[in-house]
């Protein structure tokens, strides 16, 4: 792993323990064993040095959540097998994950309007399932963006409790909270 790798690395534990808030590039120097020289070189600045980390957690989770996915072209089938993926990314991935949902509230940053258009995307690829929902009766006629939001919503609730012990990780519990969101979108 090279410097900068370092450098996010340490960002990303000092938030999980403290919080985006408590984040200073002092901090991060020290937790990475890296100079002022060093850190600068990669990240003239703290927020580029967040929107880096961010756009890498976002990367990963595109990655491990979209690998080997296919469309069935069942609507619920494919909503489920999405949110799955995502909800068991959110759970196993905690740290990357809950960073990315206190950077968006943090730097006040919406979804890319190119990431809901991308099909390699995990937004963009729920966007298509919602559209293509909608188009055959199946999705509620609501605006993309807030559909994605309460089921959005309900995995992030969802993944802190598991990380917080607050619910065991068993297939069952997972099974109903995919149901319950798919009630929260069906028409």
């Amino acid at each position: 792993m090279g410097k900068r790798e370092d450098i996010l690395d340490a960002a990303l534990r000092i938030v999980s323990q403290d919080g985006i808030q408590s984040l200073t590039m002092a901090k991060i120097q020290d937790e990475a064993g890296v100079g002022s020289g060093t850190m600068y070189n990669y990240f003239d600045a703290k927020e580029t040095l967040l929107r880096a980390l961010y756009d890498d957690a976002m990367e990963r989770m595109n990655g491990a959540v979209l690998a080997g996915y296919a469309r069935t072209g069942d609507i619920k089938a494919d909503f489920d097998e999405l949110l799955r993926r995502f909800l068991n990314y959110s759970i196993e991935h905690f740290d990357q994950f809950n960073f990315t949902n206190q950077y968006a509230f943090f730097a006040r940053t919406a979804v890319d309007s190119e990431d809901l258009e991308n099909p390699a995307h995990i937004f963009g690829v729920s966007r298509q399932i919602l559209a293509s929902g909608q188009a055959q009766g199946l999705v509620k006629e609501v605006d993309f963006a807030l559909l994605q939001r309460i089921v959005g919503g309900v995995i992030v609730a969802v993944a802190e409790s598991f990380y917080l012990g607050g619910f065991p990780p068993d297939d069952q519990l997972k099974t109903n909270v995919l149901a319950c969101c798919w009630d929260a979108v069906r028409r």
